[in-house]
Protein backbone atom coordinates (compact mmCIF):
# COMPACT_ATOMS: atom_id res chain seq x y z
CA UNK A 1 0.00 0.00 0.00
CA UNK A 2 2.82 2.03 1.13
CA UNK A 3 4.46 2.11 -2.29
CA UNK A 4 1.37 2.82 -4.57
CA UNK A 5 1.00 5.72 -2.22
CA UNK A 6 4.73 6.60 -2.53
CA UNK A 7 4.50 6.32 -6.46
CA UNK A 8 1.47 9.12 -6.63
CA UNK A 9 3.14 10.78 -4.45
CA UNK A 10 6.52 10.74 -7.54
CA UNK A 11 4.14 11.40 -9.95
CA UNK A 12 2.48 15.05 -8.10
CA UNK A 13 5.95 15.79 -7.64
CA UNK A 14 7.09 14.99 -10.85
CA UNK A 15 3.52 17.02 -12.16
CA UNK A 16 4.43 20.50 -10.00
CA UNK A 17 8.04 20.58 -11.30
CA UNK A 18 6.96 20.36 -15.10
CA UNK A 19 4.27 22.86 -14.11
CA UNK A 20 6.63 25.10 -12.54
CA UNK A 21 9.11 24.70 -15.32
CA UNK A 22 6.28 26.11 -17.79
CA UNK A 23 5.44 29.00 -19.17
CA UNK A 24 1.41 28.14 -18.33
CA UNK A 25 -0.80 24.94 -18.51
CA UNK A 26 -3.77 24.17 -20.48
CA UNK A 27 -7.07 21.63 -19.55
CA UNK A 28 -8.40 20.00 -22.03
CA UNK A 29 -11.27 17.19 -22.09
CA UNK A 30 -10.31 14.28 -24.43
CA UNK A 31 -13.41 12.34 -25.03
CA UNK A 32 -14.06 11.20 -27.54
CA UNK A 33 -10.51 11.13 -29.17
CA UNK A 34 -8.45 8.63 -30.75
CA UNK A 35 -5.21 7.70 -29.83
CA UNK A 36 -4.00 8.43 -33.26
CA UNK A 37 -5.47 11.75 -32.92
CA UNK A 38 -3.71 12.16 -29.69
CA UNK A 39 -0.46 10.67 -30.67
CA UNK A 40 -0.14 13.52 -33.85
CA UNK A 41 -1.37 16.19 -31.38
CA UNK A 42 0.96 14.81 -29.19
CA UNK A 43 3.94 15.68 -32.11
CA UNK A 44 2.59 19.10 -33.14
CA UNK A 45 3.07 20.02 -29.42
CA UNK A 46 6.60 18.54 -29.18
CA UNK A 47 8.00 20.87 -31.97
CA UNK A 48 6.71 23.67 -30.44
CA UNK A 49 7.86 22.73 -26.98
CA UNK A 50 5.33 21.97 -25.14
CA UNK A 51 4.05 18.51 -23.58
CA UNK A 52 0.41 16.30 -24.02
CA UNK A 53 0.03 14.81 -20.25
CA UNK A 54 -2.93 12.73 -19.65
CA UNK A 55 -3.65 13.36 -15.32
CA UNK A 56 -6.21 12.16 -12.96
CA UNK A 57 -8.13 15.17 -11.39
CA UNK A 58 -6.47 14.63 -8.22
CA UNK A 59 -2.69 14.75 -9.30
CA UNK A 60 -3.49 18.50 -11.34
CA UNK A 61 -5.21 19.67 -8.31
CA UNK A 62 -2.35 18.53 -5.67
CA UNK A 63 0.55 19.62 -8.07
CA UNK A 64 -1.27 23.44 -8.84
CA UNK A 65 -1.72 23.94 -5.45
CA UNK A 66 -0.58 26.88 -3.62
CA UNK A 67 -0.61 27.15 0.19
CA UNK A 68 -3.66 24.77 -0.20
CA UNK A 69 -5.52 26.65 -2.81
CA UNK A 70 -5.42 25.49 -6.48
CA UNK A 71 -6.74 28.03 -9.36
CA UNK A 72 -8.25 25.37 -10.95
CA UNK A 73 -10.54 23.30 -8.80
CA UNK A 74 -13.92 24.35 -10.25
CA UNK A 75 -12.53 23.22 -13.82
CA UNK A 76 -11.79 19.32 -12.83
CA UNK A 77 -14.05 17.43 -13.43
CA UNK A 78 -14.39 14.67 -15.88
CA UNK A 79 -11.61 13.59 -18.64
CA UNK A 80 -8.34 15.98 -17.92
CA UNK A 81 -5.11 16.07 -20.14
CA UNK A 82 -3.02 18.65 -19.59
CA UNK A 83 -1.03 20.76 -22.09
CA UNK A 84 2.29 21.98 -20.66
CA UNK A 85 4.11 24.36 -22.83
CA UNK A 86 7.78 25.35 -21.73
CA UNK A 87 9.18 27.68 -24.15
CA UNK A 88 5.99 30.08 -24.93
CA UNK A 89 2.39 29.75 -23.82
CA UNK A 90 0.40 30.90 -27.05
CA UNK A 91 2.53 28.36 -29.51
CA UNK A 92 0.54 25.30 -28.20
CA UNK A 93 -3.38 27.36 -28.45
CA UNK A 94 -2.29 27.70 -31.52
CA UNK A 95 -1.86 24.34 -32.29
CA UNK A 96 -4.66 23.15 -30.28
CA UNK A 97 -7.30 25.63 -31.32
CA UNK A 98 -6.14 24.54 -35.13
CA UNK A 99 -6.49 20.63 -33.96
CA UNK A 100 -10.11 21.35 -32.66
CA UNK A 101 -10.98 22.50 -35.80
CA UNK A 102 -10.00 19.54 -37.57
CA UNK A 103 -11.22 16.88 -34.81
CA UNK A 104 -14.06 18.74 -33.23
CA UNK A 105 -13.32 16.40 -30.19
CA UNK A 106 -11.46 18.25 -27.97
CA UNK A 107 -12.72 20.88 -25.33
CA UNK A 108 -10.71 23.26 -23.32
CA UNK A 109 -11.99 23.49 -20.12
CA UNK A 110 -8.92 26.33 -18.56
CA UNK A 111 -5.96 27.36 -18.00
CA UNK A 112 -3.31 28.81 -15.67
CA UNK A 113 -0.38 31.08 -16.69
CA UNK A 114 2.77 31.16 -14.47
CA UNK A 115 2.07 33.44 -12.15
CA UNK A 116 -0.86 31.33 -11.33
CA UNK A 117 -3.90 33.19 -12.55
CA UNK A 118 -6.44 30.90 -14.24
CA UNK A 119 -8.00 31.08 -17.62
CA UNK A 120 -11.25 29.95 -18.69
CA UNK A 121 -11.95 28.40 -21.57
CA UNK A 122 -13.30 31.38 -23.55
CA UNK A 123 -9.93 33.07 -22.16
CA UNK A 124 -7.65 30.71 -24.01
CA UNK A 125 -9.56 30.95 -26.87
CA UNK A 126 -9.31 34.37 -27.54
CA UNK A 127 -5.34 34.26 -26.92
CA UNK A 128 -5.03 31.95 -29.77
CA UNK A 129 -6.57 34.79 -31.77
CA UNK A 130 -3.76 37.25 -31.18
CA UNK A 131 -0.99 37.81 -33.37
CA UNK A 132 2.18 36.53 -33.10
CA UNK A 133 4.69 37.46 -30.03
CA UNK A 134 7.08 39.36 -32.74
CA UNK A 135 4.24 41.03 -34.44
CA UNK A 136 3.06 42.42 -31.48
CA UNK A 137 6.65 43.59 -30.73
CA UNK A 138 6.52 45.23 -33.94
CA UNK A 139 3.00 46.68 -33.11
CA UNK A 140 4.24 48.51 -29.57
CA UNK A 141 7.86 49.98 -31.61
CA UNK A 142 5.59 51.64 -34.48
CA UNK A 143 3.27 52.89 -31.86
CA UNK A 144 6.03 54.23 -29.47
CA UNK A 145 8.24 55.66 -33.11
CA UNK A 146 5.40 57.29 -34.66
CA UNK A 147 5.21 60.08 -32.43
CA UNK A 148 8.79 60.41 -32.22
CA UNK A 149 9.02 60.16 -36.30
CA UNK A 150 6.00 63.21 -36.68
CA UNK A 151 8.28 65.49 -33.99
CA UNK A 152 11.82 65.13 -36.23
CA UNK A 153 9.62 65.87 -39.41
CA UNK A 154 8.08 69.07 -37.61
CA UNK A 155 11.44 69.96 -36.56
CA UNK A 156 13.17 69.23 -39.42
CA UNK A 157 10.64 71.32 -41.85
CA UNK A 158 11.73 74.97 -41.00
CA UNK A 159 15.49 73.81 -42.18
CA UNK A 160 13.95 71.80 -45.17
CA UNK A 161 12.27 74.66 -46.54
CA UNK A 162 15.02 77.03 -45.99
CA UNK A 163 16.92 74.61 -48.13
CA UNK A 164 14.25 74.63 -50.99
CA UNK A 165 13.83 78.42 -51.01
CA UNK A 166 17.50 78.78 -51.58
CA UNK A 167 17.47 76.19 -53.78
CA UNK A 168 14.45 78.25 -55.77
CA UNK A 169 16.57 81.04 -55.60
CA UNK A 170 19.80 79.66 -56.85
CA UNK A 171 18.44 78.56 -60.03
CA UNK A 172 16.85 81.65 -60.69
Amino acid sequence: MRIVQQQKAEKVELLRKKIQESKGIILTDYRGITVFEITELRKKLRECGAEYRICKNNQILRATAKNGVSPLKDFLTGTTAVIIGYKDFVAPINILVAFMKEAKKLEIKAGMLKDGKALTGNDVKEIAKLPPREILIAQVIGTIQSPLTGLVRVLSAPMRDLACVLKAIGEK
